[in-house]
């Protein structure tokens, strides 16, 4: 299963930045939806799931994994080897998943290629960004130019 960084962004918080979710220290699954001020009921897209794993992983200290919800969100944020052994005792299907993490892990070359390759595209975007901000300004200059004319 690949998981883009947008979702991870939006949607798991490894360090929840607003503090109202501190608010709520033994709930970590937090579901909004819009909702019309007039009344009209209209079915629409846009349903958020927002998951604080830094709450998350408070709570699995404490209640331990309890469903396969909380095997997922402890895959996603915990690297300790008991957790770990817990999870692939309660659901042997996620080992498949940290063999694969540990065979990336053990080719660091791989990794480090993948990196560099994100890196030069990164760069890549850059340039392109900074050439196309120049040519922005050069335009601006000369239609401020002919309007003085």
């Amino acid at each position: 299963m690949f998981i883009g960084a947008e979702f991870v962004e939006r949607f798991l918080l490894a360090n929840s930045p607003v503090l109202e979710f501190h608010e709520f220290k033994d709930i970590y699954l937090h579901y909004f939806h819009q909702k019309s001020v007039t009344g009209l009921q209209l079915e629409l897209l846009q349903k958020y799931l927002f998951i604080p794993l830094d709450i998350f992983y408070e709570c699995l200290q404490n209640k331990g994994i309890r469903n396969k919800l909380d095997a997922w969100l402890a895959f996603l944020c915990s690297d300790d080897p008991e957790i770990i052994f817990l999870i692939i005792n309660k659901y042997p299907e996620f080992k498949d998943m940290y063999a694969h993490i540990y065979d990336i892990c053990q080719n660091i070359e791989k990794v480090l290629g993948m990196f560099s390759k994100e890196l030069r595209e990164l760069d890549r975007n850059t340039v392109q960004l900074m050439i196309d901000e120049m040519y922005y300004s050069f335009l601006q200059t000369i239609l401020r130019q002919r309007v003085e004319m």
